[in-house]
């Protein structure tokens, strides 16, 4: 739920403050880092197990909130897998 949560955080960040939005993810640190043209930054630590999977491992939201679609995969231990789905390219999140 964190995940959903910081990416719909972005692109609202982004269409309001008109400014753009990066989310960057270190597989090395598990660390998941969104930052806004406002100097905000926020930071989601992955547990130990967990790991995500990002197209490039950046994900750009640009000032009006259009990101283009993107498919975000979590995985975990026991072979938990979640993925989210950025559609229509207004930020649209689908979880499967």
């Amino acid at each position: 739920m964190k995940v959903k949560t910081n990416l719909q955080w972005g692109i609202r960040s982004a269409f309001l403050s008109k400014r753009a939005v990066f989310i960057q993810y270190s597989k090395k640190q598990q660390l998941l880092t969104l930052k806004s043209g406002t100097g905000r930054k926020s930071y989601l630590k992955f547990p130990v197990g967990y790991d995500l999977e990002m197209p490039g491992n950046e994900v750009i939201i640009n000032k009006t909130g259009y990101v283009a679609p993107k498919t975000i995969i979590l995985r975990g231990p026991n072979g938990f897998r979640h993925r989210f789905r950025i559609q229509m390219a207004w930020g649209e999140i689908y979880e499967n």
